[in-house]
């Protein structure tokens, strides 16, 4: 029987095929992402000598039977099975994982990989759907049968049958299940068990595929998904047409005859930071006197337009004229805690578009107790003096991932109104 094998490597690690040695990256695996990547440059990783080596990109390739899973991580913690779990608690609370249960749904992960987990998580949709019953839709069909229903199709009649007097070409609507949703589910059910194989997982599909009602066989393009308009009746849908999305349009299947097929699905990590952190502050009791707005964008100049990562507005002005604050996110290492000459132009830039007096750049730090902002940098300007300040929060906590991101943040910010200014710019 054929197993999976699991290769866990960090953002931005090489690998490389070795040879002489019994690796479990061998060069067929080099070649199909190879393919893949003259077929559809991405950046997900680049190609190296005998090898390849990934950037920011967080999640899993699967090729063939082997699947590499790429974590996140910073400074020196490298706790494969740690980081594994802060990326699925990412996932699920930045909404880049949606899923109705995410404590067990975290907990399922173990030591499987994150496909596994995206899977089970798609498992678990369907089964509430056939349990809640699959939604049926009027269509129509047309079809040469032996009884006359519905409309007669002249045209063919007398094409088709006209040595065949005692059939019928009708066209008649008939109400069933064969629908888009139903066909998706349907596909992405058939596919499953050429992406694992894992016992238990493969049992699950094939017991939901026994009971599923035949669809028809479709092509899956992005087009088909963009056709969806969920109403009252379809909206239960959404979760597992989402997980059908990312299976279906990330699996590329190599026809050719011994090349392996290739499944990636990756996040780029400074976004999934991003959406980490503004998730935390939207929840947040502490940011009630502010609307929460992410990725906010306004026209800048010419056709240029301008979005700060997290913007803050104050619902309620009184004495202060600028009073809104911008959060920016950035997934990378920045011990010394000075910004670049880019950075400072563009937080000035955005202080000054959207009436805020400061501005924080937010870094990751490993060290639980690296909670930490520089002096701000400041500058006269429209609305008096602004502030940019760099902060450092810790992405690791006492059980995983740090959950206590909003107040890190907002005790930064309280704490920094007492700090004198480090550089004058």
């Amino acid at each position: 029987m054929n197993r999976d094998t699991i290769i866990q490597v960090f953002e931005h690690d090489k690998l490389r095929v070795i040879a002489n040695e019994s690796s479990t990256f061998t060069q067929q695996h080099l070649t199909a992402l190879t393919r893949y990547y003259e077929k559809q440059p991405q950046p997900y990783f680049k190609l190296i000598h005998q090898g390849v080596q990934f950037s920011q990109y967080v999640g899993i390739i699967r090729v063939g039977s082997l699947t590499i899973e790429i974590l996140p991580k910073v400074g020196n913690v490298g706790d494969a099975n740690l980081w594994q779990q802060v990326l699925v608690g990412m996932l699920i609370e930045s909404r880049l994982l949606d899923v109705r249960s995410p404590t067990q749904a975290s907990l399922r992960v173990k030591s499987h990989s994150i496909l596994e987990l995206y899977i089970a998580l798609f498992l678990d949709e369907v089964e509430l759907l056939q349990h809640q019953g699959l939604l049926k839709a009027y269509r129509r069909v047309q079809e040469n049968r032996g009884a006359c229903k519905g409309r007669l199709l002249v045209h063919r009649q007398i094409t088709q049958n006209y040595a065949h007097q005692e059939r019928f070409c009708v066209d008649y609507p008939t109400y069933d299940n064969d629908n888009l949703l139903n066909q998706l589910l349907y596909k992405t059910l058939r596919l499953i068990p050429s992406l694992t194989y894992q016992t238990l997982l493969v049992g699950r599909t094939h017991t939901l595929l026994l009971n599923f009602p035949r669809q028809a066989d479709i092509s899956t393009s992005s087009h088909r998904f963009d056709e969806l308009v969920y109403n009252r009746k379809t909206s239960v849908y959404r979760s597992a047409i989402q997980l059908c999305e990312l299976l279906l349009l990330n699996y590329h299947p190599d026809l050719m005859a011994g090349w392996k097929p290739v499944l990636a699905l990756l996040f780029d990590m400074n976004r999934v930071w991003e959406q980490y952190v503004w998730q935390r502050i939207r929840k947040s009791d502490l940011f009630n006197a502010y609307t929460i707005n992410c990725q906010n964008t306004k026209p800048f100049w010419g056709n240029h337009s301008i979005k700060p990562d997290i913007y803050l507005e104050k619902k309620e002005v009184r004495d202060e004229e600028w009073p809104n604050i911008i959060v920016d996110t950035k997934w990378k290492v920045n011990t010394q805690l000075v910004p670049s000459s880019d950075d400072l132009k563009q937080m000035f830039t955005y202080n000054h578009h959207y009436r805020a007096s400061r501005s924080l750049l937010i870094y990751p730090a490993a060290d639980q107790n690296q909670d930490t902002i520089s002096r701000p940098f400041k500058l006269a300007g429209a609305g008096g003096i602004h502030h940019c300040q760099l902060c450092t929060l810790p992405v690791l906590g006492e059980r995983g991932l740090n959950r206590n991101i909003a107040t890190n943040i907002w005790h930064l910010i309280c704490n920094s109104k007492d700090y004198e200014p480090h550089v004058h710019v």
